[in-house]
């Protein structure tokens, strides 16, 4: 009349509702940390010796398309439209 209760499958069913709900608090802390950040530095590398574009340019780039970068939150920062404005 009763059935067994299977021990195993409760337990892994709870251990991926803890984990589901670990992660989902995780991310939200990863959230708030990215809206209090600034921007401090720009770093640009330049890979390779023969550049065809100078430091200098790609300051100009960055002032004329964005503003200034510095003290701006990184939530603010949009890193694609500067990538195309670079490549460009």
């Amino acid at each position: 009349m009763f059935k067994r209760i299977n021990w195993r499958s409760v337990f892994k069913g709870f251990a991926w509702i803890v984990s589901l709900a670990g992660i989902i608090v995780l991310m939200s802390f990863v959230s708030i940390k990215k809206n209090t950040v600034t921007c401090t530095n720009v770093k640009i590398l330049i890979p390779g010796a023969d550049n065809f574009i100078e430091r200098e340019e790609v300051d100009a780039i960055l002032k004329q398309s964005q503003g200034v970068l510095i003290g701006k939150n990184l939530e603010q920062i949009n890193l694609e439209d500067i990538e195309k404005e670079i490549k460009s």
